[in-house]
C-alpha cells in the first residue's frame, strides 16, 4: 500500500478540484464489470476520468484516523466511509486491494500530522454519475442557449457552481487576459480540464480536455487539450492565438 506525505499545494488541489456526484446509492467496482468494492450514497463527490466504453475511472477521497493510517488494512469490509466534512458517505463492501488505494498525511508539526487521508481508485458505470454534475454537460447547455456566444455574465453562476479558480497559464507569454479554470482530476500535474480565456467581459476561447458538444469546431492544442475560439478572428490571428497557448503550456512542468 502506498503511503504519501502531501504538500500544502497538493492538499489545496485535493480539496478544490471539481468532483462529479454519484447518482445513488450506487456500487463502485474494482474494474469495469468487476467486483463491487464500495457502496456510495447519493450525491457523494468523486473525481472522474474521461469515459471509456460507458465506464468511468473514479477516485474517492476519505478522511481516516491515525490508527487507520498506521494499520495494514485501513478500510475493511463493512467499514463506514467519511468525507472531509465528517459526513457518512458509504460503506466498504470488501477489503480494498493495495493497488487501488493510497494513504497520506499532511499539516501539523513534524511527527504530529494534522490530518490523515485515503484515496480509493475504482470504476463505475456512466449511469451512476449525475449528468448535471458533469461540467462539460452544463457548459454545452450554456453555449447552446447563447448561440455559442456567452458573455461573462452568462457564466457567473456556472463558475461558482463548478468551483472555477484563477489561472495564470498565459501570464508568462502575453498580457491582457483573465483566465478561469477547473483542474483535470486525473492529471498528475494537475492542469486545466476547462479553461476560460476572457478579455474583460468577452469570452475569447475555451480550452478543454473532454468533448463539450459535437456541434463545436474545436482545434487541437497540445497535451491532449483542444481550444474553441469564440472571438471573431481571421485564420492568421487564430493560429497566432493557438501558438501563444502552446508556448504557455511548454513552460509548465
Amino acid at each position: 500500500m502506498e503511503k504519501l506525505t502531501i504538500t500544502a499545494i497538493f492538499l489545496q488541489l485535493v480539496f478544490t478540484t471539481y468532483a462529479e456526484r454519484i447518482d445513488g446509492p450506487a456500487n463502485v467496482r474494482m474494474s469495469p464489470k468487476g467486483t463491487p468494492m464500495l457502496s456510495l450514497n447519493d450525491n457523494v463527490e468523486v473525481g472522474c476520468s474521461k469515459i471509456f466504453d460507458g465506464w468511468y475511472s473514479i477516485s474517492i477521497s476519505l478522511k481516516i484516523t491515525k490508527e487507520q493510517y498506521e494499520s495494514e488494512m485501513p478500510i475493511s469490509e463493512g467499514d463506514s466511509l467519511f468525507n472531509w466534512q465528517d459526513e457518512f458517505i458509504g460503506t466498504a463492501l470488501t477489503k480494498i486491494p493495495d493497488n487501488l488505494q493510497s494513504t497520506w498525511y499532511s499539516g501539523g508539526a513534524p511527527g504530529n500530522p494534522r490530518r490523515y487521508g485515503m484515496d480509493i481508485y475504482a470504476s463505475t458505470f456512466k449511469s451512476n454519475i449525475k449528468p448535471e454534475s458533469i461540467p462539460e454537460n452544463k457548459l454545452a447547455e450554456i453555449l447552446s442557449r447563447t448561440n455559442n456566444s456567452p458573455k461573462r455574465a452568462d457564466l457567473c453562476q456556472y463558475l461558482i457552481e463548478f468551483k472555477f479558480s484563477d489561472s495564470g497559464i498565459l501570464d508568462s507569454v502575453v498580457e491582457g487576459y483573465e483566465e478561469k479554470m477547473i483542474h483535470e482530476s486525473n492529471d498528475p500535474s494537475p492542469m486545466d480540464r476547462i479553461r476560460f480565456i476572457f478579455n474583460k467581459t468577452e469570452l475569447v476561447a475555451i480550452v478543454h480536455t473532454r468533448p463539450i458538444s459535437k456541434q463545436l469546431n474545436s482545434q487541437p492544442l497540445t497535451r491532449g487539450r483542444n481550444i474553441l475560439i469564440l472571438k471573431q478572428m481571421n485564420m492568421t490571428e487564430q493560429q497566432e492565438f493557438i501558438e501563444i497557448n502552446k508556448k504557455a503550456y511548454a513552460g509548465i512542468d
